[in-house]
């Protein structure tokens, strides 16, 4: 799948890309505001580290802020976006002692600039040091216009095997995550694994806790919408819903104890 977010190198003998991907989007989602997503710089704490001198250990941040819709008629309340919640407005922050150029302009130590998908930021900008020394990306916000993105632009996304249950092999379903890996699933799948098993079916690392992934909903909600040809049926959606002893609602509460959820699964009356 494309990334959320992408700084594409115009010079990689200079400096790596790096990329923010999907699922990293409920890190992303529970991040404190103002926390940046991408920091460059030669720092070994920065996510994409310079190795040039002239590069400030801290030089640029990226922070995403999620645009908020207006509630959706019977979701006041819930935190659950829907598709039209997945765009995210990226701003750069400069930190930089010799300036950050955003297309060709000096942002400055301490200022801010919005940024958009094909901006060109440099940090040694080429007409300075040369083509052979220069440092600058390309961004991309995969996210901009996705609400009213056409379905063939959201299947260009191409996010079928994100969106795939890897207990069900299906598109998820009342989409939950595991701490601390992350890894994706259905609620009533997690809930039927969790009565035999503490480990992720995926990596096979111990979890904690299981959240509600509400940010995943509204990806599978936009993915859905451009495919319904996997929308699962209603009998299915029932089916799942009385297996279902996780119950996680709009408070996106977390389940620590696997004891919570044990027991035989509730009966499901077809028809």
């Amino acid at each position: 799948a494309q990334p959320i977010f992408a700084l594409a190198s115009l010079n990689p003998t200079t400096a790596p890309s790096a990329e923010v991907r999907w699922s990293q989007l409920l890190a992303l989602a529970l991040a404190p505001e103002g926390e940046p997503v991408l920091v460059v710089g030669r720092s070994p704490e920065c996510g994409l580290q310079l190795a040039d001198p002239r590069a400030s250990q801290r030089h640029f941040e990226i922070v995403a802020r999620r645009r908020v819709p207006a509630p959706r008629a019977g979701q006041e309340g819930c935190k659950h976006p829907g598709p039209e919640g997945l765009a995210y407005d990226c701003v750069l922050v400069d930190r930089s002692s010799n300036g950050t150029s955003v297309n060709g302009t000096i942002v400055g130590r301490g200022c801010t600039r919005q940024l958009h998908s094909g901006d060109e930021i440099d940090v040694l900008p080429a007409s300075r040091v040369g083509d052979d020394e220069m440092i600058g990306f390309l961004f991309r916000n995969t996210t901009e216009g996705l609400a009213d993105a056409a379905p063939e632009e959201v299947r260009g996304l191409d996010l079928d095997e994100l969106v795939v249950c890897p207990i069900c092999m299906q598109v998820i379903y009342k989409c939950v995550a595991l701490a601390p890996c992350s890894h994706n699933f259905c609620m009533a799948c997690m809930s039927d694994w969790m009565v035999q098993k503490k480990d992720c079916p995926v990596c096979r690392r111990q979890f904690v806790a299981v959240m509600k992934n509400f940010p995943m909903d509204a990806v599978i909600e936009a993915y859905l919408a451009a495919s319904p040809a996997q929308q699962r049926s209603p009998e299915d959606m029932r089916e799942m819903d009385a297996r279902d002893r996780l119950n996680l609602g709009c408070s996106g509460k977390l389940v620590r104890d696997i004891a919570a959820v044990a027991g035989p699964p509730a009966p499901f009356a077809r028809g």
